[in-house]
Order: structure tokens, then C-alpha cells, then sequence
């Protein structure tokens, strides 16, 4: 096998996207029951501050600092709780 220089692996990588694309052209209910899934967009808000500690919001547990609007979003979404900054 011979090794992909970055043109090569492009075109291949390009030519691969298209190739499943096409293939998901023709098909129709997306699940072998037949039920059709109803067309809904999704619902996603991503929050991205800088500088804050994660325990500077009220649904960490912090009794000093009200933030009611994040603390409804973060009971009723999905909170990662395990991220990093180098």
C-alpha cells in the first residue's frame, strides 16, 4: 500500500462523503418499521463562556449566586460537567 499524500486522502475522503450521501438519497422512512419520524428541527442552545468557574451557577449548588433562566436549562437539558482548559 503505498502512502496517501494530503491531495490524495482529500479526494478519497471527498469522494467518500459523496458516495454515502447518495446512498441515503433513496431511502425513505429511515427505519425498517415503516413509521415515518416526525420532522422536527432539533432544539439545541450551546452556552460558551469564558472565565467561568464551574461552580458560579446556581444548579451547581452555589446558595450566593442566582441564576434562574441557566438553572431551568440545566434541569431540563443535558450539562457536561466533565470539561477542561489547558
Amino acid at each position: 500500500m503505498k502512502n496517501l499524500n494530503r491531495r490524495d486522502f482529500l479526494r478519497l475522503a471527498a469522494g467518500g462523503s459523496v458516495a454515502a450521501g447518495l446512498s441515503l438519497t433513496g431511502c425513505e422512512g429511515g427505519f425498517a418499521g415503516g413509521g415515518t419520524a416526525a420532522k422536527k428541527p432539533p432544539n439545541i442552545i450551546f452556552l460558551l463562556t469564558d472565565d467561568q468557574r464551574a461552580d458560579t451557577m446556581g444548579c451547581t449548588g452555589n446558595p450566593i449566586i442566582k441564576t434562574p433562566n441557566m438553572d431551568a436549562m440545566a434541569k431540563d437539558g443535558v450539562r457536561f460537567t466533565n470539561a477542561f482548559v489547558t
